[in-house]
């Protein structure tokens, strides 16, 4: 049964504030996708606070037009999923890369990334990438690491000294 016209009002309505929020969309066709593969990782995305939804490209179209996106619906094929992540731009990209994979039926088309349309392989290319949490953790091991190469250094200096010391005492006795 078709949506009435207030019906599509809501959800456009619905898209705008989802994509105010939004760090990252993908747009994927899931075509010939499963229910139980679909639902599985909706409950993944849902762990990194982002979510799956199936929405009409006409109406993606016209909410990406009020954020001066330009949408050519005619560009992309099959059944059109969105993917929405709100915390991290990475995480909700990995996901669905390696759902895809494993699947083979679930592909990314594109999506939207620092507020730009962006192509298959740019969207793709973003699995690739360490996670937020990763690259804070090689940020602080590398602002440490200077710290720590001092200290040796300077316990390094302090056991020389220790050992001429010894063995001027070894001498004497």
């Amino acid at each position: 049964m078709p949506k009435t016209r207030e019906q599509k009002q809501k959800v456009l309505e619905q898209l705008k504030e989802n994509f105010q929020k939004q760090k990252i969309a993908v747009f994927v066709d899931f075509k010939s996708t499963a229910t139980k593969d679909i639902e599985a990782l909706k409950k993944e995305l849902k762990k990194v606070n982002a979510i799956f939804t199936v929405v009409k490209k006409t109406l993606v179209g016209l909410t990406l037009k009020d954020f001066n996106i330009p949408f050519d619906r005619k560009k992309y094929e099959g059944q059109f999923g969105l993917i929405l992540g709100f915390k991290d731009e990475v995480e909700p990209v990995k996901i669905i890369s390696k759902i895809s994979k494993k699947l083979k039926k679930l592909n990314i088309l594109g999506g939207i990334f620092a507020g730009e349309l962006k192509e298959k392989q740019e969207i793709e290319a973003l699995a690739a990438l360490p996670s937020k949490k990763e690259l804070q953790g090689k940020l602080i091991w590398l602002l440490s690491y200077p710290i720590s190469g001092f200290q040796n250094v300077l316990q390094g200096n302090m056991r020389k000294l220790l050992l001429a010391l010894s063995e001027i005492q070894k001498k004497k006795q």
